[in-house]
C-alpha cells in the first residue's frame, strides 16, 4: 500500500468514541458540559449547539432510548481521563507487596552484615515482604550451627517491624525464613501520597505568600514614589511664590 492510501485510511478511521459528525442517531438526550440535562434533540440540532460553543458532542451511553450524548471538550476529557488511568496504575503498583531476597553466608563481614539489616528494614517499613536466605556452600554445610545462630541474630535485630511467617528452616544449602511487615503497604503508601500532597500545598502557600509580598513592595515603592513627587512639586511651587 501506498503512503497516500495508508494516509487515506488513517483519516478515515473513526474515533474510538462516536462523536460530533460520526454519531448515527437521529434524536439524542443531550447533557452539558457540567452533565445539566439540556433536553433532547435531533442530532444536527445538538450537533450545532455544540459547536456553537466551540466544543464536541459526544455519545456517552449509545444503548439508552434515546442514546444520551455530552457536551464537553473531548480532547481536554481524553487527557484528563489518561491521566487519571496513569495515576491510578501507579497507585496500584505501589500498593503491590514487593518479595525481596536478602543472601548471606555463615561467615559474612560485619560491615555487609549490617548492610543487610539496613536494607531489610528499608523494604519492611516500605510495607514489602522479605525473603531472608543464608547460603552454604560445599564443606561449608558442617558450620550450619553458626549460620543458624547468625539467622536468628539477624531476626531478633529487625524486631518489632516484621512477623516472622515462616521459621528458619533448611531448602537444600540454604537456611530461609520468610518475614512479613508489621506495617500493612496500604497504609504506608496512603501516608506517603499524604505527605507528599501536604508539601505540594505548603509549597503553593509558599510562592502565594512571596508573590503577595513582592506585589505589596511594589506598592510601597509606587507610593513612596509618588509622596516624593508630590513633595518636590511643592518644593517647587513654593520656591516659584518666593
Amino acid at each position: 500500500r501506498t503512503l497516500t492510501a495508508l494516509a487515506w485510511s488513517y483519516a478515515r478511521r473513526e474515533p474510538e468514541v462516536p462523536m460530533n459528525e460520526n454519531i448515527r442517531a437521529a434524536e439524542l438526550r443531550v447533557a452539558g458540559e457540567d452533565k445539566e440535562p439540556l433536553g433532547v434533540f435531533p442530532r444536527d440540532e445538538a450537533l450545532a449547539l455544540a459547536r456553537g460553543k466551540g466544543l464536541d458532542l459526544v455519545l456517552i451511553v449509545p444503548d439508552a432510548e434515546p442514546p444520551v450524548a455530552r457536551i464537553m471538550n473531548y480532547g481536554k476529557f481524553k487527557y484528563e481521563k489518561e491521566k487519571r488511568d496513569k495515576a491510578a496504575k501507579k497507585l496500584a503498583k505501589a500498593m503491590s507487596i514487593e518479595l525481596k531476597e536478602l543472601k548471606m553466608r555463615y561467615n559474612i563481614d560485619i560491615h555487609d552484615y549490617n548492610v543487610r539489616i539496613k536494607q531489610a528494614k528499608q523494604f519492611l517499613e516500605a510495607g514489602d515482604k522479605v525473603k531472608l536466605t543464608t547460603q552454604f556452600r560445599g564443606r561449608e554445610m558442617s558450620f550450619q550451627s553458626l549460620g543458624r545462630e547468625m539467622h536468628f541474630k539477624f531476626m531478633e535485630e529487625i524486631g518489632d517491624m516484621a512477623v516472622v511467617e515462616q521459621e528458619a528452616r533448611m531448602e537444600g544449602n540454604r537456611m530461609v525464613s520468610f518475614l512479613n511487615p508489621a506495617v500493612r503497604k496500604s497504609d504506608v503508601v496512603r501516608a506517603r501520597e499524604e505527605r507528599v500532597a501536604k508539601e505540594k500545598r505548603d509549597k503553593k502557600t509558599q510562592r502565594s505568600q512571596r508573590q503577595d509580598g513582592e506585589e505589596d513592595e511594589e506598592d510601597e515603592a509606587e507610593d513612596e514614589a509618588e509622596d516624593e513627587e508630590i513633595t518636590t512639586k511643592a518644593a517647587n511651587v513654593e520656591d516659584v511664590t518666593a
